[in-house]
């Protein structure tokens, strides 16, 4: 009499499907992981235009005017900033006579503006401008 035995194991639809469905709920998965990466990076750029925007204002207390460009005054001297250190991100800087415009593009979020400081619509930005 022949012995019958049972096979051991998963046959290969099986396996089709489950390697097919952990393929789907990665890729799923790594698109939510990268856009929560880069609302965090448009968190940080809005949160240092916020600290940039504090230090123009004080530089504006103590000299009376507004820097010039990105490489003068307030930019580049850590004591302008509560952090204590100068925030290091792609930011389009405008002085006027009367004050200033200061905008970072954004990855994802809507910002409060579609053209930056020298009214180029290129995309999404946050911008804040003087007080004074």
């Amino acid at each position: 009499m022949p012995v019958l035995c049972k096979q051991k194991g998963f046959t290969l639809i099986e396996l089709l499907v489950a390697i097919t469905l952990i393929a789907i709920l990665a890729v799923a998965g790594g698109g939510a992981y990268m856009r929560s990466i880069q609302r965090g990076r448009d968190g940080k750029a809005i949160a240092e235009v916020k600290e940039i925007q504090k230090s123009l204002e004080l530089f504006y207390s103590i000299t009376g005017n507004y820097p010039t460009g990105l490489n003068d005054g307030v930019f580049n001297d850590k004591k302008y900033f509560a952090s204590g250190s100068v925030p290091n991100g792609d930011f389009t800087y405008n002085n006027a006579s009367s004050g200033f415009c200061l905008c970072v593009e954004l990855e994802t979020e809507t910002g409060n503006a579609t053209t930056d400081c020298t009214g180029i619509p290129t995309g999404e930005y946050f911008c804040v401008e003087n007080s004074q």
